[in-house]
């Protein structure tokens, strides 16, 4: 590797020959090769520094004097804070750093009517009050959703119906009560409960059906039964007389057809004299609620008054 060349009546040196004669490395002397800062030519892939730029460019380096910046005093904006009807109306940029909202939240609460504020031209201005409020209701609210998360339970009525916390009124009201604690119950007179109460019709014929009579022994009732209604008429004793007769009829006849044709009792395994005997039931069943309703009669019973 050549560290010296002429191009053009100038000598150049290699990067590696400047990098010990600067200091700098050799990849700090291609980069101020790239930027130009120095006299440089690219030969193959390797950068050839001319040695008096390298020496110019060190010693203005050596004689800068870094200064350090000064604290830059701004001016305030006339228009940060304006005064409407005696309020304090404060700019968008100005709330933002009151509050910590970005300029576009602030103005989107002031589109939606949710602050007071006012809007001059293209710019809007905020209450100051109205926007300190609400800030302190949202910080509330938030405070109050971080407990309940952790389960804790925070009261937050003032929070959610937007109440101040420095509300002067008086935390409770006293309202006088003249009203009986418990209800006042009359006593009415037992001679007047039962002249109130209706009067219950007194029959001396009390008829009482044999399916609906009872041990009633209870009561102070005397009742006397009438001898003479349970006398028995001769027109139900000839109607028992004919049903007794169509009973024994009825069960000769089908004892005989039963016992005379046993196929059944072959053909289907003694099951039909089972159906049979259950026939029979049924029509001996029938027959006896017909004769208890024809023999049994109504019994009358006299009542004498209380």
């Amino acid at each position: 590797m050549n560290e010296v060349v002429i191009l053009d009546g100038e000598s150049f040196i290699s990067s590696r020959r400047a990098s010990e004669i600067s200091g700098y490395t050799m990849d700090h002397i291609g980069y101020l090769a790239r930027r130009s800062d120095i006299v440089a030519r690219r030969i193959g892939g390797l950068w050839y520094v001319s040695e008096p730029s390298i020496q110019e460019y060190k010693k203005q380096l050596d004689e800068f004097t870094p200064v350090p910046p000064g604290a830059e005093k701004r001016q305030p904006d006339p228009e940060t804070i304006v005064s409407f009807d005696g309020r304090e109306y404060v700019s968008v940029g100005k709330a933002a750093e009151l509050t910590g909202y970005h300029q576009d939240y602030v103005g989107q609460l002031c589109r939606e009517e949710k602050i007071l504020s006012r809007q001059i031209g293209r710019r809007w201005y905020i209450q100051r009050d109205a926007l300190l409020a609400h800030k302190k209701q949202k910080d509330a609210l938030l405070a109050a959703v971080q407990a309940e998360s952790v389960g804790l339970r925070v009261r937050r009525l003032d929070a959610e119906k937007g109440l101040a916390s420095d509300h002067t009124g008086p935390l409770m009201r006293y309202i006088p009560e003249e009203a009986n604690l418990l209800p006042i119950i009359a006593r009415a007179d037992a001679r007047s409960v039962e002249s109130r109460m209706p009067e219950m019709p007194i029959s001396d014929h009390i008829s009482i059906l044999p399916a609906s009579m009872g041990n009633r022994a209870t009561s102070r009732i005397q009742i006397r039964k009438r001898l003479n209604n349970r006398r028995s008429h001769p027109s139900h004793l000839r109607k028992l007389a004919t049903v007794a007769a169509t009973i024994v009829i009825v069960i000769s006849v089908g004892y005989a057809s039963v016992q005379s044709s046993a196929m059944y009792a072959n053909l289907i395994e003694n099951k039909a004299g089972l159906g049979a005997a259950g026939r029979v039931a049924d029509v001996l069943e029938r027959i006896l609620d017909y004769i208890e309703g024809m023999v049994t009669h109504q019994s009358t019973y006299r009542s004498s008054r209380l």
